[in-house]
């Protein structure tokens, strides 16, 4: 049988689980960023070094600098190619214009290549190319991540979360939405697929939502630990 469960039901249980999401983005950012930044100089070295032996001896020193910097931000806009939301988690956490419906929307773009669409060779060269702007974007992955954690507005998701957990079965996203008219398209979608649990089930327009029995029975009882 159905159980009435409200936002003020799941809004303790939704903060705790945000906040520790939140930590763990930036603690994963934090422990990447150094690598991240190795791996960039030491792709900027090489790109340096091979430039130098081979266009040293006609071209200024400073100019083969350049070059190789340039290089390397050629890797960075092949990286934002291959990976929409790049741009737009570096214009969110810059604090320009980047909503929620662009990433949910972007998001589906462009992936990299992967063994099976390419050769694999290509597939190898093109993840050793792109290795120290991946990590960077990691990173800035990180860091968007728990600023939209931290900031979010947190009401219309608690709200969608107790409509799945008073419900037994899967419902339409529609349903959702008219459950929760305060958060509608796109932005409901990402902000429910931030939560562990949540499962959306087939290929169909709307798809349908519901919870894992684990995360039901956390958001019914308030039970963190169970989720």
């Amino acid at each position: 049988m159905p159980m009435e469960v409200t936002a003020q039901d799941v809004r303790p249980w939704l903060d705790d689980y945000l906040r520790w999401e939140a930590k763990g983005a930036l603690v994963v950012a934090g422990l990447v960023a150094p690598a991240a930044l190795l791996v960039c100089l030491i792709q900027y070295g090489l790109a340096d070094a091979v430039l130098c032996l081979f266009l040293g001896w006609w071209m200024p020193k400073v100019l083969l600098h350049l070059v190789a910097l340039g290089g390397l931000g050629l890797l960075f806009v092949g990286c934002a190619r291959l990976n929409p939301e790049f741009m737009n988690d570096i214009k969110f956490l810059a604090r320009r214009q980047s909503l929620e419906v662009v990433e949910a929307e972007e998001g589906q773009g462009i992936k990299p290549l992967v063994p099976g669409e390419a050769h694999i060779g290509i597939v190898i060269l093109t993840w050793v190319f792109l290795a120290g702007p991946e990590l960077v974007r990691r990173v800035v992955a990180g860091l968007a991540r728990h600023r939209r954690l931290t900031t979010m507005d947190r009401e219309g998701l608690a709200a969608a979360l107790a409509f799945l957990a008073s419900a037994d079965k899967a419902v339409e996203l529609t349903e959702i939405e008219r459950a929760v008219p305060q958060l509608v398209g796109p932005a409901l979608a990402y902000r429910l697929g931030l939560v562990r649990g949540v499962l959306f089930i087939g290929q169909a327009e709307p798809p349908k939502v519901t919870l894992t029995a684990e995360l039901r029975r956390a958001l019914r009882h308030g039970d963190a630990e169970m989720a």
